[in-house]
């Protein structure tokens, strides 16, 4: 039973410390205001441009949440898939360094 209400309290005080409170984001010091838009392939449209590495786990993962918030866009905004590759990571490969 004590361990119980342990682990009660426990969770209780993680929920109470893991609140978020949203915050106002401020021109500056959150983000900046281009002087020219960059480029888009549709200029009426929002462009949401994804970088990743087809090596990499994590991106892999994202995929199963980045691929439903992608169907669920407004027509106003659109997603752009980039692969890049990690430089570093991809010289550090065993195999693929140059001797």
């Amino acid at each position: 039973m004590r361990n119980f209400v342990m682990s009660f309290l426990l969770v209780g005080a993680s929920l109470l410390g893991s609140t978020v409170f949203a915050q106002e984001l401020v021109e500056g010091r959150n983000f900046i205001t281009l002087a020219s838009p960059v480029p888009t392939a549709q200029p009426e449209k929002i462009e949401v441009v994804e970088l990743f590495w087809y090596g990499c786990p994590h991106c892999y993962q994202l995929e199963s949440t980045i691929n439903p918030w992608a169907a669920a866009l407004p027509e106003v905004q659109s997603i752009k898939l980039e692969p890049t590759a990690a430089a570093a990571t991809v010289q550090a490969t065993p195999g693929n360094v140059n001797k």
